[in-house]
């Protein structure tokens, strides 16, 4: 029992070490990269012919985001996802 009891106090421990606490904003950006994905996946011509890659277009680019969810990096991962998916023209008249 004691040993059970301690395994549970360092998972414990180990679980508060790593978690990562994020507030609305970083929430926000994480959520309108996925809508971001989500339209390119449904509307992008060449999504329908599968000459990309839409689950490796979006885990490619999320890893930074998930990491650091600041403004620059949510920036720096949609630039990516626009430039992988071919869509810079639209991108620089934007």
């Amino acid at each position: 029992m004691k040993k059970l009891i301690t395994l549970a106090i360092i998972l414990l421990t180990i679980q508060n070490a790593f978690a990562q606490t994020l507030d609305s904003t970083a929430i926000r950006r994480i959520g309108d990269y996925g809508k971001l994905w989500c339209v390119l996946n449904l509307f992008h011509p060449e999504m329908a012919y599968n000459k990309i890659n839409a689950d490796s277009l979006f885990t490619d680019n999320i890893d930074g985001l998930l990491k650091d969810p600041s403004a620059a990096s949510f920036k720096n991962a949609v630039q990516k996802t626009i430039i992988t998916a071919d869509l810079y023209i639209i991108y620089l008249i934007h």
